[in-house]
């Protein structure tokens, strides 16, 4: 047929790959295919494109709704969501741990991607989720943080990714403790200097996963210590477990802040639901307090 076009994807590991979806019309996978438009969250009247997100005034409580991306400021479907953080989260001698909601429309919102781990972060950092946002929506943000009234600057930019991409519909968040604003199961201390720890469950997949975001955040108590870690995450059974995405690096500083090198983004992959999720990281530093957290988040459809 003129003008079809059809997905694939694997349905489990070592499957064949199948039919996924079969669209006939190119505007309806990405609304029109241009690959070039995008839509932000600047103020073009003022030039200004950060907006403040606040934490709750009790701690471990989610703060007020904060309209990022107007309704009807995009005319197209967005492939990927892309916003930065301006200011740091954080700086405190204890746990500064800090997550972001992200949803869309209003009365109420609809959270599309929960807990997004942002706690004890530097300035100037950018997130990328690959993640199907309908035309002219509207997209809100919240955050809860352990520290009362914690807060940053948020600039939001949608993209358009171009023909034939499907991109994510839905996510799931693993680790995370309401209660406390963190991770509900931390990573074990490695034995050595420079040498992987054992693995730790850190959840077990309630749908299968094409992209993940890893999550990395600040140590869970205490004044953080200088360390440089390299985090691993696997799928599987215990003593069997499959990698699928190694050595997100991060360092954690005395001034209480966290650099994550290179696991700002939600990385390709496969993982099947039902299986259990592990995490282990290698570190030149073996006090906990120089030891990350991850929250992360798997996407699928």
């Amino acid at each position: 047929m003129v003008g079809e076009q059809v997905a694939f994807r694997r349905t489990a590991v070592g499957a064949p790959i199948v039919e996924y979806a079969r669209l006939n019309d190119r505007a309806r996978i990405n609304g029109g295919g241009k690959g070039t438009r995008t839509a932000t969250s600047a103020n073009l009247s003022t030039s200004v494109s950060a907006l403040t997100v606040a934490a709750h005034a009790t701690p471990h409580n989610e703060g007020a709704w904060v309209e990022i991306i107007p309704a009807g400021t995009s005319t197209f479907v967005a492939e990927q969501i892309e916003f930065g953080l301006f200011a740091t989260i954080g700086t405190s001698t204890d746990n500064s741990g800090a997550v972001l909601d992200l949803a869309f429309g209003s009365g109420p919102e609809v959270v599309q991607i929960a807990n997004i781990a942002v706690g004890a972060s530097i300035g100037h950092r950018t997130i990328v989720f690959p993640f199907r946002v309908p035309a002219g929506e509207r997209i809100a943000m919240r955050m809860q943080a352990v520290i009362a009234n914690e807060s940053t600057l948020i600039a939001m930019t949608l993209h358009e990714a171009g023909d034939g991409y499907l991109p994510p519909t839905s996510s799931v968040t693993y680790n995370f403790n309401a209660a406390t604003t963190t991770a509900t199961t931390a990573m074990t201390v490695p034995g050595t200097t420079n040498t992987e720890s054992a693995w730790t469950q850190i959840g077990t997949t309630s749908a299968d996963i094409y992209r993940f975001f890893p999550g990395v955040t600040n140590p869970p108590t205490g004044a953080f210590l200088t360390g440089n870690a390299l985090i691993d995450f696997a799928y599987g059974t215990d003593g069997s477990q499959v990698v699928f995405l190694s050595d997100i690096g991060c360092l954690t500083t005395s001034a209480e802040l966290l650099y994550v090198y290179n696991g700002n983004r939600a990385y390709p992959c496969f993982v099947p639901s039902g299986v259990a999720l592990w995490a282990r990281y290698r570190s030149d530093n073996l006090n906990t307090t120089a030891r990350p957290n991850v929250i992360p988040i798997g996407f699928g459809y």
